[in-house]
């Protein structure tokens, strides 16, 4: 599943998703914005796709909603793994 607003990160996923012949739901970061608390629209699509991976642009403020619920899934960061609150770099440099 992907929450997420469009971007480049968001169109390589879906077109690697797409060639590969995965399923990548598209959930918009509205559903989980503080606005939407008790986020129900969330959990019911949480609860019909039962995903096994989220990759958000925001994994902190899905990890948050995820953790107001009773359900547990993985959260990934849409742009690369996340330290310590900041973007890991790919080239291993600090």
């Amino acid at each position: 599943m992907i929450v997420a607003d469009n971007g480049i990160h968001h169109a390589l996923l879906m077109l690697a998703a797409t060639n590969v012949s995965i399923p990548a739901p598209i959930v918009s970061p509205s559903y989980i914005a503080a606005g939407a608390h008790p986020w129900t629209k969330f959990q019911r699509v949480v609860d019909q796709i039962n995903p096994c991976l989220i990759v958000a642009d925001n994994p902190d403020a899905v990890q948050a909603t995820l953790g107001q619920m009773t359900t547990t899934v993985s959260v990934q960061s849409l742009a690369g793994s996340v330290v310590a609150g900041k973007r890991a770099r790919s080239d291993g440099a600090a």
